[in-house]
């Protein structure tokens, strides 16, 4: 096997065939991206065994918050329970996305700070897969 070399005019430079074709491929399938985005989630719900007060964050607090709101304060608030449920059901449910966003935000912030999106940059993995992960 022979090589052979062409002269390159001043201020060009010379492009690896093999690193053109891998810039070229195409973006990846929507399995392909559910995939990748659902091995992220299992990432985020892994780091979750080190911090459980996010785990009492997303699952214990609205279900003890409810119990609290409706079965406690329920009667004191608007003479009965049933007619108190259609408006405690949905603030939680707003309090608890906001808390999970809070959340995400800050794992956000803390991947970016440590170099894991850089990372991420640099696998051949779908760019929206990371964003679950947090």
């Amino acid at each position: 096997m022979t090589t052979t070399t062409t002269a390159t005019p001043l201020g060009s430079r010379r492009v690896d065939p093999s690193a053109a074709v891998a810039r070229t491929t195409s973006h990846p399938s929507f399995q392909e991206t559910w995939v990748q985005t659902l091995a992220m989630a299992w990432r985020g719900l892994k780091k979750m065994r080190r911090k459980p007060e996010q785990f009492f964050d997303v699952l214990i607090q609205p279900l003890l918050f409810t119990a609290m709101f409706a079965f406690i304060f329920g009667g004191a608030i608007s003479g009965s329970v049933s007619d108190y449920l259609p408006v405690l059901i949905p603030g939680i449910l707003a309090q608890t996305a906001m808390t999970v966003c809070m959340a995400t935000g800050v794992q956000l912030r803390e991947d970016m700070d440590k170099g894991v999106f850089d990372r991420f940059k640099s696998l051949p993995i779908a760019r929206i897969a990371p964003w679950p992960a947090r």
